[in-house]
């Protein structure tokens, strides 16, 4: 029996997002707002949850126990509490979104949750506290405009590509991030846009070094990309 495959996103994403997100044959799991959480970044996929392995989640047990509802429907998933809760003033938020990419940590010291310590005993320390909003993140290519997160991920040897700060859309902030605007499905290698990337600076340039590297891109044509926090695939 083969399992079944979960988008956590959140509940504001477009709906153009969402429909592109089950054509690709995810369920998608629409998260409500955590009152822990400042308000504009309340749903978000990459501030709730962090995935610790294949099909489970690490996320703070006040948020399950609030939405036990809608996690109980999602089968074959692990959900795991964390000892820290998350509060809304900075940087008392970021426990949970650090980066995880090619095997290595990237965050910021003393904000990260101690179960993903366990796992990634080295981690890369970086000033940004929003480590995994900030970076969009596949198998083969990592795109940021984070300087510090650039330059950690650069002197790993792995491959980035540094693009400049975007007119990204986030209530009650000046911009949001790329990772938060993104999705990486790996399973069918496949990047998710929350918005048009024509609208970016440097979205013909992404789009490009994307498909170079042999990924499709999918995105709701002609919308202003947002920062929805990003997406959760669970395969």
């Amino acid at each position: 029996m083969s399992l079944k495959k979960y988008a956590f996103l959140s509940e504001k994403a477009p709906d153009e997002m969402k429909n592109i997100i089950e054509y690709l044959g995810y369920g998608c799991v629409l998260l409500p707002g955590f009152k822990n959480l400042p308000a504009p970044a309340a749903s978000h996929a990459d501030m709730l949850f962090f995935r610790l392995g294949n099909r489970k989640l690490l996320c703070d047990k006040r948020y399950y126990s609030e939405n036990e509802h809608l996690f109980s429907k999602t089968e074959d998933i692990g959900f795991v509490y964390s000892q820290i809760s998350l509060y809304g003033k900075y940087p008392d938020d970021i426990w949970l979104d650090s980066l995880v990419y090619q095997g290595k940590l990237y965050g910021k010291k003393h904000r990260i949750a101690p179960e993903i310590l366990e796992v990634y005993q080295k981690v890369n320390f970086v000033k940004q506290g929003y480590a995994g909003c900030s970076v969009l993140c596949t198998d083969k290519l990592a795109v940021t405009a984070d300087a510090g997160i650039y330059g950690a991920i650069k002197s790993n040897g792995d491959k980035v590509m540094k693009i400049p700060e975007e007119n990204i859309l986030l209530d009650g902030y000046d911009r949001g991030f790329i990772g938060g605007a993104s999705g990486f499905d790996a399973a069918g290698g496949t990047v998710v846009f929350s918005g048009d990337p024509a609208g970016l600076s440097s979205g013909k340039e992404i789009v490009g070094a994307l498909e170079s590297s042999g990924y499709r891109v999918l995105y709701p044509k002609g919308e202003q990309m947002k920062d929805i926090g990003g997406v959760r695939f669970i395969d």
